[in-house]
């Protein structure tokens, strides 16, 4: 059946939340709910969080939707471009019609054509976007640690937050994300809906006036008589002072709140702790339960010699190779077939598709994908099968250029 994916205009937008609110249908909403998040969608774009929501048309009727986004992440110190996508629901009566397929290939090749080398996600259905060629991003671990179990350095510097300091409070997280690959530009519209939460805390550490250097957003939930669980929701510090300081202000909560709930992507948190167990009996002989890991956010490609050009002045190790990167991308024919890249003392240099090269590696997408985010190394993936190499003692070079000794980070919601 022909269809048709355009831009869905606002007088369109009770439409997009009914095809929505019958996919994800997690709460009952009344005709004023579904005209006050009809609203809500028409506010988020305005606010800058989100480009445009698009819908599917099949016979001029809407039968899927989606919402595209233009983020600006640190992709290894360099801010580009990154596509993202969210809320892709699809009409009940045409499910298992390729619609969700159809979406998302339209999104790759719309992010592809504005010259973009990589795109993002949060999946219903992790199988489905796996196939589409997207990548596992870094897990986040949910601790419920002991309080107590926290060690305490000093509380110089730090005070409650006020409304006066929201613009110092953006400054200090962007200046985070300038710093940490993978982090994404926050908009006013995600500013606005995490600081209107009910019930929230922020201290911030403050060495200089009107110069935040560090924060903690936190909330408590109610545990018993004069006892309360810590739920910590954002974190971000700029230096070692800071993040030793704030750590401190939550040891010292230990008294009447003797947990805290914390998500974090720091695979090497459980070393912080003295005792990193999280109060479940669920524990298997000689060990013990630290806490739950989930994946979260996905990558994708969908430029291989873009990935390559946006970053020509990372140093990709200290290597001097010639490589043949042949991706195999089944949705994007452009990004489908053979890149020559050039490395000389690791700065990288994107050649024709006829120049000599010394080895030839090739993988499908999502596994390049991950390679080209550090989630993963060419040795693992070698050993995985996920990979070939036409010339084995090159096997430790490709490596190295991939061994960047950070992986990506996220606290963008979408």
């Amino acid at each position: 059946m022909p269809s048709s994916i355009r831009i869905i205009p606002k007088e369109e937008y009770l439409q997009l939340v009914e095809i929505k609110y019958n996919a994800y249908p997690f709460n009952v909403l009344t005709d004023e709910q579904k005209q006050e998040t009809a609203q809500k969608y028409q506010q988020s774009l305005q606010e800058g969080f989100g480009r445009a929501f698009y819908g599917l048309y099949r016979q001029e009727k809407m039968v899927g939707a989606m919402k595209a986004y233009d983020f600006s992440m640190n992709l290894f110190g360099h801010q580009t471009l990154v596509g993202g996508v969210g809320g892709v629901a699809v009409d009940l009566i045409h499910k298992k019609e390729k619609a969700c397929k159809e979406m998302i290939q339209f999104f790759l090749q719309d992010y592809y054509d504005k010259g973009a080398c990589l795109t993002a996600l949060y999946a219903f259905n992790l199988a489905f976007y796996r196939r589409m060629g997207f990548c596992f991003g870094s897990k986040t671990d949910h601790y419920f640690l002991k309080t107590a179990s926290l060690p305490f350095y000093s509380k110089k510097h730090l005070r409650f937050y006020n409304s006066s300091d929201r613009p110092q409070l953006e400054k200090c997280y962007q200046r985070y994300a300038l710093h940490h690959h993978g982090m994404m530009e926050r908009s006013e519209y995600e500013w606005n809906v995490l600081l209107k939460q009910k019930g929230l805390r922020i201290v911030v550490f403050a060495p200089e006036e009107n110069n935040i250097k560090g924060y903690l957003i936190f909330k408590f939930s109610l545990k018993g008589e004069m006892k309360y669980d810590l739920q910590l929701v954002e974190f971000v510090y700029h230096n070692r002072e800071g993040w030793r300081t704030l750590v401190s202000f939550l040891q010292t909560q230990a008294d009447q709140s003797p947990r805290i709930k914390l998500d974090t992507q720091d695979e090497d948190f459980h070393f912080l702790l003295s005792n990193p167990h999280n109060g479940q009996d669920n524990q298997v002989v000689l060990h013990h339960p630290s806490n739950v890991s989930e994946v979260g956010i996905m990558y994708r490609i969908v430029n291989v010699k873009r990935y390559f050009q946006i970053l020509k002045d990372h140093h990709f190790g200290n290597e001097t190779i010639k490589v043949c990167f042949d991706i195999e991308d089944d949705l994007l024919e452009g990004n489908n077939g053979k890149t020559v890249v050039y490395f000389e003392k690791g700065l990288t240099k994107v050649q024709s598709e006829d120049a000599p090269f010394e080895v030839e590696v090739s993988m499908k997408v999502g596994e390049f994908s991950a390679l080209a985010m550090g989630g993963i190394g060419f040795r693992k993936l070698y050993q995985y099968g996920m990979t070939a190499i036409s010339d084995i003692d090159y096997l430790e070079s490709i490596h190295r250029l991939f061994d960047f000794g950070k992986k990506p980070i996220c606290k963008t919601r979408f």
